[in-house]
């Protein structure tokens, strides 16, 4: 069975930063410093470092429950919310513009629409950094062949197997997964349980809805 919700804009081609930018179990930070997983030793480089959310709603309570005990969240930045309130345990602490004024910020995106992902990512361009969380409980199998664009998520129990190439600003919610080659473009979204197989290659700002394959077979 095979869904795909897609949201097509024009796009200007988003290459992915580095062979393989990926850091095991917390925190990789995109812009600022180059993290990479040394599979001999199988020791990355680790930073602690504070995370602001952009975006108050459903998948930034998933983010806060998921990675909350791995990684400090300096808050939350919303348009619809009011500063000085509390998020989940998060304090809100403005707009997106105020957010722009904010210096050396490392962000993750919490809205769970892809053109609207996009949209932020695009405004934000050299006014933010982008971290990349991936958590202790994901599974990355073969990391020396995978490439993991900078502000994206990978949540509990997702998976990348061989070959796969995730690219910005992507979301892998819960036992999501990339079987060997697969393909995701910037932006997209694969719900819980959704996966994608045999090489398929998933379009720029698509939403793969709960436990649906997308496969090239």
């Amino acid at each position: 069975h095979q869904h795909v919700e897609s949201e097509k804009s024009p796009c200007s081609h988003l290459a992915i930063v580095g062979m393989f930018d990926y850091f095991i179990g917390g925190l990789y930070c995109g812009q600022t410093l180059d993290y990479r997983f040394n599979p001999k030793t199988k020791s990355p480089k680790v930073i602690q470092q504070s995370v602001h959310l952009i975006g108050g709603g459903g998948l930034a309570r998933d983010i806060i429950a998921c990675f909350g005990n791995q990684i400090h969240f300096a808050g939350i930045w919303d348009d619809a919310l009011h500063a000085g309130n509390d998020f989940q345990g998060i304090p809100v602490l403005g707009t997106l513009n105020e957010l722009m004024e904010v210096k050396q910020a490392e962000c993750i995106i919490a809205v769970g629409q892809p053109l609207i992902r996009k949209k932020i990512f695009e405004n934000l361009k050299g006014k933010a950094g982008w971290a990349t969380l991936i958590h202790p409980d994901a599974r990355v199998y073969d990391p020396t062949s995978v490439v993991i664009g900078q502000g994206s998520i990978l949540f509990p129990q997702a998976y990348l197997t061989v070959g796969c190439k995730i690219d910005m600003n992507c979301v892998l919610h819960l036992q999501s997964g990339l079987h060997h080659d697969a393909q995701i473009g910037a932006h997209s979204i694969l719900m819980p349980g959704a996966k994608i197989t045999c090489a398929a290659n998933l379009p720029e700002c698509s939403k793969l809805l709960t436990n649906e394959v997308v496969s090239s077979l």
